[in-house]
């Protein structure tokens, strides 16, 4: 399985995304040809055939909370 992953120069401090397999730690700088190591970054996902907002934790805090604020009888 190919992913998207960042990768940094350790000389001219480029940083590049490429695909790559999930176990690749260094590759290959596309500017000076030295050596980029793989960084810790988000992983970009693509959810194919959806549509629309998904909710996540940061709505569902939100409505938990406007909910206890609310007065009850």
């Amino acid at each position: 399985m190919r992913i998207m992953l960042d990768f940094k120069c350790t000389v001219c401090e480029h940083t590049d995304e490429r695909y790559v397999d999930n176990t690749t730690e260094y590759t290959e700088c596309s500017i000076c040809n030295s050596k980029a190591t793989r960084m810790i970054s988000t992983p970009t996902i693509s959810l194919e055939g959806y549509s629309g907002s998904f909710p996540g934790a940061a709505a569902a805090w939100e409505k938990k909370h406007r909910m206890a604020a609310t007065p009850r009888d």
